[in-house]
C-alpha cells in the first residue's frame, strides 16, 4: 500500500464500485453513506483493489473501523 492509497471497508468498496449504497442499512448508516458519497466526490477517479487484505484503522470513505478484511484504492 503506497502513501497515497486509501483504506476502504468492504461495504464502501462494493458501494463505490457498483454505485449502489443500498448496503448502508445499519445504525448511523445515513451519516456513513453521506461520508462515503463525499469521499467519492473528493477523491475523484480511484482504482479499487479487487482482492481483500487485512487492514486496521478506519475506512477513509465512511469512517467506520476496519479490523480485518478490507480493500485498498489508488488515486488515478
Amino acid at each position: 500500500m503506497s502513501d497515497n492509497s486509501y483504506k476502504l471497508c468492504h461495504r464502501c468498496a462494493t458501494a463505490i464500485t457498483n454505485d449502489d449504497y443500498s448496503a448502508f442499512d445499519f445504525d448511523n448508516a445515513e451519516k456513513a453513506k453521506e461520508k462515503a458519497i463525499d469521499f467519492v466526490e473528493k477523491a475523484g477517479l480511484i482504482v479499487i483493489d479487487v482482492d481483500e487484505t487485512e487492514l486496521r484503522g478506519s475506512c477513509d470513505a465512511c469512517g467506520e473501523d476496519i479490523d480485518g478484511p478490507g480493500h485498498t484504492a489508488e488515486p488515478q
